[in-house]
């Protein structure tokens, strides 16, 4: 009984820790694929993406991207102060 219970706490554990975070696929040009972390981020002069990779910052130049997953939270940052404009899908075609 002992042995259900504690596995029935790591399962849940697992389960809540994994569903915190939302990952979205991001295909550059040069063919490297990476999950990124919720919100990217768009600069306002719309050069760069901002977002996170394994809980680190990571700048990409715009034009360096290829692909980035539909259902992404995507920001553009607001052309008057730093404060961003978020969406909950991104359609990039």
């Amino acid at each position: 009984m002992r042995t259900l219970t504690r596995l029935l706490i790591a399962i849940l554990t697992a389960a809540i820790l994994s569903g915190c975070a939302s990952t979205y696929l991001v295909h550059m040009n040069n063919g490297e694929k990476m999950y990124v972390e919720s919100p990217i981020v768009i600069t306002k002069d719309k050069k760069y993406y901002i977002f996170s990779v394994n809980g680190r910052r990571k700048v990409v130049d715009f034009d360096d991207v290829f692909y980035v997953d539909r259902a992404a939270e995507v920001c553009y940052e607001n052309e008057k102060d730093k404060s961003s404009i978020c969406f909950e899908s991104f359609y990039y075609e």
